[in-house]
């Protein structure tokens, strides 16, 4: 059995197969079924931000990356929100003031 971490090859092969069982892969792969597993429970773990990447225009050829209208919207929805009260209040008590007036 294979140690170490999943190589780029290994990784394309589980995304392609995913219909696959756990351990089918792993037997296909010589791995174990717990690093497959990791490697398959991090694939269906979808962020904003990977899928604000997904959708920007890419040409491998020239190496160049354009950011469509898409991934533009989504990088707006995902901006960092104001902070809401809660975590406000908490610096509340750090605040001094020398005098009262």
């Amino acid at each position: 059995m294979r140690k170490g971490p999943l190589s780029n090859k290994d990784k394309q092969f589980i995304s392609e197969n995913l219909h696959m069982s756990l351990s089918q892969l792993a037997t296909e792969l010589d791995r174990s079924e717990k690093s497959v597993e990791q490697y398959k429970s991090e694939l269906n773990k979808e962020t904003p931000e990977t899928l604000t990447m997904q959708q920007f225009g890419r040409n491998k050829k020239y190496g160049v990356v354009v950011m469509t209208e898409n991934a533009s919207t989504l990088s707006d929805e995902n901006k960092n929100k104001p902070k809401s009260l809660e975590q406000i209040r908490k610096y509340r008590g750090a605040i001094h003031k020398i005098r009262e007036d």
